[in-house]
């Protein structure tokens, strides 16, 4: 499995505890699997890890991707403003 380094932003940093980690995730994976391992790993989390976009290597990921390993990974909860 590649090792990959998460990036949190905003209120997930707050939430997970940390700006980043490093995660091992599948070799081929998609946005649903990523968000699942990430939630498996934080439980108070999961509901915040619910709504949030993927990024990988600075690119937004739809279906499936291969994870290589040392990516970026990149967390993105959506954002209000007012």
């Amino acid at each position: 499995m590649p090792s990959a380094t998460v990036l949190y932003f905003a209120g997930l940093r707050e939430r997970v505890g940390c700006a980043s980690e490093e995660v091992e995730l599948p070799a081929r994976a998609t946005p649903a699997a990523i968000l699942a391992a990430l939630s498996d790993r934080h439980p108070a989390c999961g509901e915040a890890f619910a709504c949030c976009r993927i990024a990988v290597d600075c690119d937004f990921i739809v279906g499936e991707v291969d994870i290589r390993d040392g990516a970026e990974v990149a967390v993105i909860h959506p954002v209000s403003g007012g």
